[in-house]
């Protein structure tokens, strides 16, 4: 009742008893407290302006779907009347629709038959009167009837009248709009990339494996940029972007590391490290920075000391996933500790950093990902067991906000809940994509043969010491003999699927064998032993229609980011070509998905 008394409260309808309800419950109160600041925000916002087509492509939308139902409908339910203003646009639609159908929708039509009410009798009319919450109820009753109708007409509009190429097609061989991008560079050998709608974050070396660049590929001119005032002599790799940081690593070549008494100057040890830092860019609007000239922040930096690692692990950082200002990192340090790292980005204040979760004892954390408002987030705790086997199981950590009170302050408190979520020993890979989790269960699959492509054994395994994919298997998200990832990239399973808010079980979207699934904002892709891809659109819940030869195979990497999918096709820029002649471009290749991206209300 109080959502409606918030809009009877006009004087006309006696609201004195809700009111002396209101000020003796203090939980009736609290709320609608809590309903008005609500509303006040709410009207707060900008109004939105439809642009002048608004209606005729509403209509339109309208007609198709209309044109749709009848299609579908019993013949009993075709004699109901074509509403009067969709009449002329389902003319339009006669054309490219069955002949009955056409017939039926180009006929001159009666407006919508009237609702009436039954008549009451004369004892009843003080009760209507006194009741205006029936109205009010019977009038949003009408209203979510007519809109259930029209709810897909509605996103259309929202989208400023772009068809939703999300939908499944029948007969498009694919729905990808892939687009290639030649840029004119000095650092011809790509390393590793990552995309935006409109920006190809890349690191690249020059000949003879010298000189490695961090560059901005503008989508529109073309144009490479430096990111870096000189070129380094580290292996640089990109990690990931979001709408206002770049993380990138830099990961120095291997030495021998001498540590000797300070007074008898005896060597006590000594032992192959590589010091590496974890760098951040900003990529945001803030006026008194570019990316172009912003100096780097760095996150985090140690030493990657190969002894007190398991063999297998050639990497310091684990696993990266960020959102605007979040970001989870897994990384170890140089005792082989691994740890779980949040951090909380900005660009007028050193970053803040939180760590969630480490483990010792060889075992290794990898893969965190979260929801876009960082309340769930899910990790693997990988190890190699003494079956030479690779394991792994997930965890999770759930923030909530507690109850408020009924009475006294009111303040934000949440409680926070770390647990395993998954203790399989199979599950890896955890992504999670519009509040859906999604887990490769390698449980009964096989790991192919690197050299071959085929499935060597019905149980996975993994070698301890990784070994360096050939041409003939998938590309990895990196390319380049500098930095050898996880081996469980090279796993694979099938799809399991669960909701992020409550954990409950979910219908996967593919039964089929895949490998190193790869989540976007709003698609999975993964890989198959076909070299090739698929994809798994999680807002429309289908299935993406992908070309079989969409991933050429000459592809040295791919990598998803946001909204966007990237690779390499040039063999010349291959980085682990041998040719000494300098090559002055390089191309890429992506896809976009959604192809328009949707307006947020």
């Amino acid at each position: 009742m109080l959502a409606a008394y918030r809009e009877l409260k006009n004087g006309r309808v006696d609201t004195v008893a809700l009111e002396v309800h209101l000020s003796s419950c203090a939980e009736c109160k609290a709320f609608f407290t809590q309903s008005n600041l609500v509303g006040k925000r709410l009207r707060t916002l900008p109004e939105i302006e439809l642009p002048a087509d608004a209606h005729t492509k509403l209509m339109k939308a309208l007609a198709v779907e209309h044109a749709q139902f009848i299609q579908q409908s019993p013949a009993s339910r075709q004699s109901i009347p074509v509403p009067v203003f969709l009449a002329p646009y389902l003319k339009e639609q006669g054309q490219a629709i069955p002949d009955t159908i056409a017939a039926f929708s180009t006929a001159d039509t009666g407006p919508l038959p009237v609702i009436q009410l039954a008549r009451k009798h004369k004892n009843t009319h003080r009760s209507l009167k006194m009741s205006p919450f029936v109205v009010v109820g019977l009038a949003a009753a009408f209203l979510m009837t007519i809109m259930v109708g029209g709810l897909t007409s509605m996103v259309i509009l929202a989208n400023h009248g772009a068809p939703d190429i999300s939908k499944v097609t029948v007969g498009q061989t694919s729905q990808l709009a892939l687009a290639d991008y030649t840029t004119t560079t000095n650092y011809t050998h790509i390393a590793s990339a990552v995309g935006s709608r409109d920006t190809i974050y890349y690191t690249a070396y020059r000949n003879n494996k010298s000189g490695w660049m961090l560059a901005a590929l503008d989508n529109q001119t073309k144009v490479s940029t430096p990111l870096l005032t000189q070129a380094s002599a580290s292996p640089l790799i990109v990690l990931s972007s979001s709408n206002n940081w770049l993380l990138w690593l830099r990961f120095d070549l291997p030495q021998r590391v001498i540590i000797k008494n300070t007074h008898t100057h005896k060597v006590i040890s000594s032992y192959e490290g590589r010091t590496w830092s974890l760098e951040a860019t900003y990529l945001g609007s803030d006026p008194t920075s570019t990316f172009t000239t912003a100096t780097p922040t760095t996150l985090q930096k140690g030493i990657f000391d190969a002894t007190t690692v398991p063999a297998w692990v050639q990497t310091p950082i684990g696993g990266i996933w960020s959102g605007q200002n979040m970001l989870l990192v897994t990384m170890l340090d140089k005792q082989g500790t691994s740890h779980l790292i949040h951090y909380v980005l900005d660009a007028a204040k050193n970053p803040q950093a939180t760590e969630l979760a480490s483990v010792q004892n060889g075992h290794v954390l990898t893969s965190p990902t979260a929801t876009s408002n960082g309340t769930s987030i899910y990790w693997s705790e990988e190890w190699m067991g003494d079956d030479n086997m690779l394991h792994s199981n997930i965890w999770a950590q759930k923030i909530s906000m507690a109850e408020l009170p009924l009475s006294g302050r009111w303040g934000h408190q949440a409680s926070t809940d770390t647990y395993m979520f998954l203790a399989n020993k199979a599950a890896f890979h955890p992504q999670v994509v519009k509040d859906t989790l999604f887990l490769l269960n390698v449980k009964n699959a096989a790991l192919p043969d690197v050299t071959t492509g085929n499935a060597t054994s019905a149980t996975p395994t993994v070698s301890a010491t990784p070994s360096t994919q050939s041409p003939a298997t998938l590309p990895g998200r990196i390319n380049t003999p500098f930095y050898t990832p996880l081996p469980d990239n090279a796993l694979q399973g099938t799809l399991q699927a669960f909701s992020a808010l409550d954990d409950s079980a979910a219908q996967a979207p593919i039964s089929d064998v895949v490998q190193d699934p790869q989540a976007g904002t709003r698609f999975l892709l993964w890989q198959n032993n076909a070299k090739s891809i698929g994809m798994y659109d999680a807002v429309t819940k289908e299935t993406v229609p992908v070309g079989i030869n969409t991933l050429p195979g000459n592809a040295a990497l791919l990598s998803v980011n946001g909204d966007t999918t990237v690779w390499t096709t040039n063999p010349t820029n291959n980085a682990n070509s041998q040719s000494t002649q300098d090559v002055n471009t390089v191309t890429f290749q992506m896809f976009n998905w959604p192809v328009r991206a949707p307006i947020t209300p």
